[in-house]
């Protein structure tokens, strides 16, 4: 009784009455422990001096970001990569990822996917076709993120079965999927009829043969029954279709096979495909994780995080190649004492990151569930402070999910609000962080990256103003770079629910949406993008419609509403054009107008002018040039379009010097 008595008496008589000043030490030590220990120690936190005068000359100096603004959301756009680009019932689109390749010269941010191998379409189902036959998915697909065609559908840079893409371009076997994100069960190769490989035009298959060093031989009797027995398929055992050259390949599940080889590792739930030098290979994020870590606060993450966690880093890349199966596991993280610990009892399996081909350095990617966990620590530990954090006055929110507020719904109930504040509930849908490819406020140059809102905590969560995001880098060069831009305090600065809400009750906008509802469509919105230009903030969020009838609807986009704070919304077919109508010409400098003709005589010593026809020649060019750019721009041919944005700038400063070289002429007369 006195070991239960003595601890009560002591948290009402002695803590309470001081609480505070009782605590603070372990406060200290627990801000320092959670912050070490999610690795955010090294966030950079910055201000963000927000304006909302945002001016033509920092759109246009920040084109490259805005323009990389994207149209096509991964989770919308799979229905339709499955509608346009499955092709057949036997190929299967199980998921889109975002990534960046160069495109003509240009990095662009591509939805991109790879076309795996769906054995409940198969046309006949039978032992022979299910395992000898049908063994592997084929190619890929995949188109810029920031550019639809003129029906609402992606504009492929990849597509078609063989594959079709000049900026990546795929081998033979590269374009072959025999390991995937879905692939259970075994399969047969090297017996004695063909694989099939795809169709051809004309209805004649294109067949192949596995060449590849996957698979275990099933050269003798006693291990075809061996598989027969473990497999309970005693078809393995006495078909007539296997030879000595048969191999039997399992673990085609590319999550099992490195889970199968490092179970000590937590592995994210999203793998994703990169073309690189011809072939397909799946890059996985590897995560060691603990519960022990001294004074930390303990998280729940989601995914592949989905355990309850006081430590994580994300120490390894797992790469497998999608046609051989072959796995490396390459530490990213080497300053982690838990891999360093794996290491050296598991030598030969990992490998030092500096070997990991560039190719595939150019395309990795912070992984979205250790930064959904890293965001979520944050918003709390953020304060760094005893007192300020104790007071929890200053805590923040990940951002409610807009579309989770508003729903997808028929216009005459998106605005039922009347312009009210939306309700918000403590378990609201949280807006998932997002990909985009920008220059931050302060970088000279363009990063892939990742970026979540915060919003304060208020009652009821109903304080949704932006107070913070923060971006996580995935270039080599700044991998794994956390930075949280803070607004300025006692500022309204809209935040993505709030953004939502203003497209929602624009009246065009409105308008637009009720006559896509009438056209026996369904409405669906994109995701609110936070995009940062200067010290202002473009808010994008494109809207699409599905067939709410007919054989396999797909989503279409529609329009993009693009927002700037102090200005109503506007929408547009591209983000471009939507901010030539808030801003004018912002991509073409002003030309400058030719002034009269001097009306003195002139006299023979007088130096001549030039002429009005030279000057308006050459801004006649320039008019050309930059038409032909915005016509590149619709296009998505962005290298087309900053080449000619700068000959157009060369020929107007031609013109504007022989208009100085015409006034200092005219001065001396």
């Amino acid at each position: 009784m006195l070991g239960t008595i003595y601890p009560t008496a002591v948290q009402k008589f002695v803590v309470e009455p001081n609480e505070f000043s009782q605590e603070r030490p372990y406060i200290r030590r627990n801000i320092k422990a959670t912050r070490d220990a999610f690795k955010l120690s090294t966030v950079d936190s910055k201000d963000f001096n927000f304006t909302q005068d945002l001016s033509p000359a920092v759109v246009e100096a920040n084109l490259p970001t805005i323009n990389n603004a994207r149209l096509w959301d991964p989770g919308i756009i799979r229905s339709t990569y499955q509608t346009l680009q499955a092709l057949q019932t036997y190929y299967q689109i199980n998921d889109v990822d975002v990534d960046r390749y160069d495109i003509n010269g240009q990095i662009t941010q591509l939805m991109i996917a790879a076309r795996e191998l769906n054995s409940a379409g198969l046309p006949s189902s039978s032992w022979v076709n299910d395992h000898l036959v049908y063994t592997h998915g084929y190619g890929g697909t995949a188109s810029p993120s920031n550019v639809a065609e003129a029906d609402g559908s992606p504009k492929f840079v990849l597509s078609d079965v063989p594959a079709q893409g000049k900026n990546l371009p795929l081998s033979k076997k590269g374009a072959q999927i025999y390991f995937g994100e879905s692939l259970d069960g075994f399969i047969i190769t090297g017996a004695k009829n063909n694989e099939f490989n795809y169709a051809r035009k004309g209805g004649v298959d294109a067949p192949t043969r596995y060449r590849g060093s996957d698979g275990i031989p099933l050269s003798n009797f006693v291990r075809r029954a061996a598989f027969a027995l473990t497999l309970t398929d005693f078809n393995i055992m006495i078909s007539g279709q296997l030879n000595s050259a048969s191999k039997i390949h399992v673990r085609r599940d590319i999550k099992d096979r490195v889970k199968e080889l490092a179970p000590f590792l937590d592995f994210d739930s999203d793998p994703y495909p990169v073309i690189s030098n011809g072939r397909t290979t799946w890059i996985i994020d590897g995560y060691t994780t603990s519960d022990q870590y001294p004074n930390s606060q303990t998280y729940s993450g989601s995914g592949g995080l989905s355990g309850s966690y006081n430590y994580v880093r994300n120490s390894v890349k797992a790469t497998v190649d999608a046609y051989t199966g072959k796995v490396k596991f390459f530490v990213i993280d080497s300053k982690d004492p838990i891999i360093q610990s794996y290491q050296k009892a598991f030598p030969k399996l990992f490998t030092a990151f500096d070997q990991m081909p560039t190719g595939l350095k150019d395309h990795l990617r912070y992984p979205e569930e250790i930064f959904k966990l890293q965001s979520d620590v944050f918003s709390k530990y953020h304060v760094n402070e005893s007192r300020r954090f104790y007071t929890g006055n200053e805590r923040w929110l990940l951002s409610p999910d807009p579309n989770s507020v508003f729903g997808i719904v028929p216009t005459s109930s998106r605005s039922s609000n009347s312009g009210r504040s939306p309700e918000i509930s403590s378990t609201t849908k949280r807006q998932d962080p997002y990909y985009l490819y920008i220059r931050l406020p302060g970088d000279a140059r363009e990063s892939f990256l990742i970026l979540q809102p915060f919003v304060p905590v208020s009652r009821d969560n109903q304080q949704t103003r932006l107070v913070s995001f923060m971006t996580a880098k995935s270039d080599t060069s700044d991998y794994g770079r956390l930075e949280a831009f803070v607004m300025p305090q006692g500022e309204q600065i809209l935040g993505p629910v709030q953004v939502a809400a203003n497209i929602n009750k624009d009246t065009e906008i409105s308008r637009e949406i009720t006559l896509l509802d009438q056209r026996g469509s369904q409405v669906i919105s994109g995701n609110v993008q936070l995009i940062p230009v200067g010290t202002s903030i473009v808010y994008v969020q494109p809207i699409f419609t599905i067939a709410s009838q007919g054989p396999n609807p797909f989503p279409q986009f529609q329009f993009v509403a693009v927002l700037v704070q102090g200005k109503a919304p506007v929408k547009a077919e591209t983000v471009n054009a939507a901010l030539v109508k808030l801003f004018g010409t912002f991509g073409t400098p002003e030309v400058p107008t030719t002034p009269s003709t001097p009306t003195t005589p002139s006299t023979p010593t007088t130096p001549s002018t030039p002429t009005d026809a030279t000057i308006s020649g050459l801004l006649a060019q320039a008019t050309e040039k930059f038409n032909a750019a915005n016509e590149a721009l619709r296009a998505g041919d962005l290298g087309t379009y900053q080449q000619l944005v700068g000959e157009a700038r060369d020929l107007i400063a031609q013109a504007q010097a022989l208009l100085e070289q015409t006034s200092t002429v005219a001065s001396r007369r």
